[in-house]
This record gives structure tokens, sequence and C-alpha cells, in this order.
């Protein structure tokens, strides 16, 4: 059963940080953002007529909402790790099958988990048609690998454990008994050799040579159904027709990716999830790439090698993204690369992002670049780890060459950190950083930070 983990804290930013937030009396927030939209010529494909509004206390999207992007479903099937059989049909909660396993193997457009714990699947996590993956009783974890329930272990003494005939790619473990001040779950480390692990709480070893997987758990209790063993993530590449996907209420071990080389448009929606651990070099820990409309709310993104989450052009088409209530950190974190951010955008595509909480970046926490565009409004940027200077910064703008022109814009923004710059365009007088009200604690030396 998945233990402490919480929903993300979406902060009230006017009363936590006495920010000279507008007040609610006798401002009509319809044509006050219609008004600054035009101004400032922000224009956003998936927010035609984006307005918002303001209660004295929040922002809110008000034109839009996170579930006119989802698809109507027909067939749903049930799963249920408690008291479910794979031997049922699935069609209802009464016949749920035990595995998500199960569940991926059949056509189906949505799939609940109705008993909230880890659910594995070793087929395929390429999705190509319609999908929608919830758990409404509560988070439920789901990824491509094995739990500690469903392997047989050789107890090694001292709290390491061993199973053997592990053949599989491990790209990483986590245990799901424990979590961080966010209610992420812990991931285990990966050490050397079996001497480690036997040395060393909390970590593993796949011993390639002999198909053996070394593990020792924190409490060195024998792996059980809280201990996930991940291999691969859920991603959508090259689709061969538009469709929609939606998660919900779900922790995604792994992250997500959409790489697009097509006109075929992708729609990914998560909704109250947290996104979590992808440590292989070469990935993001959600990557949208391509034609895709991406909306991301209520969401905890959090630990990766590369950028949490990044945005750009495909071969043909660009991702729109909105990040709303979105806490996303430690970006980066074991790369020592200081090029890695919280949420990045590229190329020519755009973003809304409201209320977010981005921090602990192995490089400028938020860092929109190309001919970009980004609107922030009152989100929270604070505590880049970078180890080189010049990158440790909050929010962050710059464009390439020739005609490239990127824009962020900062509405009622939060900066905040130790040795942190509060805003840094990296290529003035072509990229452009503005801010109105909020606190920007600091200016990087050579950057002008404009008004709108």
């Amino acid at each position: 059963m998945i233990r402490s983990v919480v929903q993300p804290v979406i902060r009230d930013v006017g009363l936590d940080k006495g920010i000279p937030f507008r007040t609610g009396g006798g401002v009509n927030w319809v044509d006050y953002w219609a008004t600054l939209l035009s101004d400032i010529g922000y224009t956003h494909p998936m927010l035609p007529g984006l307005y918002l509004t303001y209660d004295g206390s929040n922002y809110t999207i008000a034109s839009h909402s996170i579930d006119d992007y989802r698809e109507t479903v027909s067939t749903i099937k049930y799963v249920n790790e408690n008291t479910g059989l794979d031997t049922n049909s699935g069609d209802t909660e009464a016949l749920a099958y035990k595995t998500l396993n199960k569940a991926m193997q059949v056509a189906c457009d949505r799939i609940v988990l109705v008993y909230p714990t880890n659910y594995y699947t070793l087929q395929s996590t390429a999705l190509t048609a319609k999908k929608e993956i919830v758990s409404p009783n509560g988070k439920s974890g789901i990824f491509k690998g094995v739990t500690g329930k469903i392997r047989t272990w050789v107890n090694d003494g001292g709290g390491m454990f061993h199973t053997i005939s592990w053949v599989a790619a491990t790209i990483a473990l986590h245990d799901t008994l424990y979590s961080d001040a966010n209610g992420v779950p812990l991931v285990l480390t990966a050490v050397a050799n079996s001497v480690a692990v036997a040395a060393t709480v909390n970590s593993y070893f796949h011993d390639t040579g002999t198909s053996i997987l070394y593990v020792r758990c924190f409490d060195d209790r024998q792996p059980d159904i809280d201990i996930i063993i991940q291999i691969d993530v859920f991603y959508v590449n090259a689709p061969a027709s538009a469709f929609k996907v939606h998660f919900e209420g779900i922790i995604l071990y792994g992250g997500f990716k959409v790489t697009n080389g097509t006109n075929n448009l992708i729609t990914a929606t998560f909704n109250n999830c947290v996104i979590v651990h992808e440590y292989r070099a070469e990935l993001n820990l959600m990557t949208f790439h391509g034609s895709c409309y991406v909306w991301i709310k209520d969401t905890i993104v959090t630990g990766c090698l590369n950028d949490c989450i990044n945005y750009a052009l495909g071969t043909i088409g660009l991702a729109y993204g909105v990040e709303e209530n979105v806490t996303s950190y430690n970006a980066g974190v074991g790369s020592a690369t200081s090029v890695n951010n919280a949420s990045t955008l590229h190329d020519s595509c755009k973003i809304l992002r409201v209320n977010g909480d981005y921090n602990n970046s192995e490089g400028p926490c938020v860092h929109d670049v190309n001919d970009s565009v980004s609107l922030n409004i009152a989100c929270h940027a604070h505590d880049s780890v970078s180890i080189v200077v010049a990158n440790k910064s909050a929010f962050a703008v710059s464009a390439g060459g020739g005609a490239e022109t990127a824009k962020v814009y900062l509405y009622e923004c939060i900066t905040s950190g130790a040795n942190t710059v509060g805003v840094e365009n990296r290529t003035p007088g072509v990229a452009h950083i503005y801010a109105h009200g909020g606190i920007i604690h600091s200016v990087e030396a050579g950057t002008t930070l404009e008004t709108f």
C-alpha cells in the first residue's frame, strides 16, 4: 500500500510572501485579462479566449479546464489488486482484473484502478490509441516492471536479499513505504556491487553477468509489493493517428514521453499525479516533442538527470503546455551539467504556468529559450543548485542566433534562494524577460528586467 503520499501544497502566495497582489474588489478580471493578453500579444492555441479570475488569494483559469481535453470513452476495465482476478472479465468493479498487466493486454479506453496500490505491467507501454488510467480512491503507482511481491527472494542476511534470473535492464528501484517531505516515494541508490549493497541500506545492484539483482531495503525487510523494480516508461512515439491520453490520481514511475514526428496531434493530460524518477542520462522526466497539447494540473514532477519537464519542436509541429499548480524540483540532480531545468520551453512553443513552484534544479529552475513565449502567473522559482554560478538562476531566458526572440512574462511571480539570481537574460537585446508586480529578489548583471 502506498503510504505518506500527499497532495502537492498549493500555496497562497500573496499571504505567505507578502506580495502586493491586486485586490479582488472592483476589478473586472475577464476584461482585465483580455486587455492584458492583447497588450502583450500572448496567444496560445490550446486556450482561445483565455481569461483568468482572482478571488483575492488565488488565480484560476476560468475560461478553460483540463477536462476540456479529455475524450469520451466507451470501454472501461476495472483493476483491483486486493480482490480482483485476471480470469474475470474486468467489466465491473465486482469483476475486476487483479493486475494492470492484464488490463494492458485488452482493448479499452479507460482503466480504473479501484484499490490504491502499486500496479505493474510487462506489456508494451507505447500508447497508440486513446487511453485513460485513473485511480479514484487514492493514488496508485503504475510502471513497466515488477514489484518485489512477484519475485522469489533469497535472504543473504544482514538485510540483503537477491533474486535470480533477473535479465531485464533496470532503470530504477523505489520504496513506496518511505517518502520525502512532498510525499514522493524514495528511490533506492544504485551501487557498484553486492558487497556495497550489504553495507548500504536503501540500495541495489544488478549483476548483469550472473543475472542476479541484489536489494537492501531501508528497513532491511524482504522486497514486497511496495518495492518497485522499474524497467521502462510510458510513451507515445510517431502516432499513426491523433488521440488523447489522461492520467489521474497516478504515481507514474519513470515519467512520460511524447516524441512525435507527425502532424497527428497528441493530447496528454495529468491531474493530481506524481511523476517521479528518470535516471537515464539521455532522457527527461517528461518529454513533449512535436505536435502535442499538454495540461499538467495539481501534480508533482521530480527526480531526473535531465529536465523535469521539456517542451520542444519535433520533426513536424510544436508542443504547447499548461502547467497549473505544478510543483517541479530536483532536475539534473547527480548530473553536474548545470543545464537542467524544472520546466523548460524550446523553439516556438508556448506555455501558461499558473501557481507553480519550481526549485532545486542543476541549472536555471525555469528556462525558456529560442522563439518560445511563456506567461507565468503567481509562480515561485527558487534555490537553483547549479555548480556553475552563471547557471544558478530562478527564471532565465535565452535565444539563439538570427531572428530568434524568446519572451518570458512574469506576473506577480516570486524568486528566492541564497546565491540564486532571481532573473537572468542570457542573450540581452535578443531575448526579453518582463515582470509585473511580485517579488523578484535579484537581477543578473547585464539583464534588463522589462515591465508590462
